[in-house]
């Protein structure tokens, strides 16, 4: 079962973006950035967790929803989520 959603394009390309962020949250964490003020940081660090956690979001929901015999409603709710992830 777990060979089927692997090999939709939607996952492939979920699993893309998931490695991107990743890269970019590592190139961002490894800058000498100076910041005027200690809140500065802090605002960097909370959007590069919010960006992490989206991005290992959208795969699992998008597994979640691979599977015909997923119902309906599951599967709409999924949507949103994955929707609203990638926003």
């Amino acid at each position: 079962m777990r060979d089927e959603w692997e090999k939709l394009p939607l996952y492939k390309k979920a699993m893309e973006i998931e490695k991107l962020v990743e890269h970019i949250v590592k190139a961002v964490e490894q800058t000498d950035i100076e910041f005027e003020k200690e809140i500065q940081a802090e605002m960097i660090q909370r959007n590069l967790e919010y960006l992490r956690k989206n991005a290992m979001i959208i795969p699992a929901k998008v597994a979640g929803v691979a599977n015909d015999g997923t119902i309906y409603d599951l599967r709409m709710e999924n949507a949103a989520i994955i929707r609203k992830a990638a926003r």
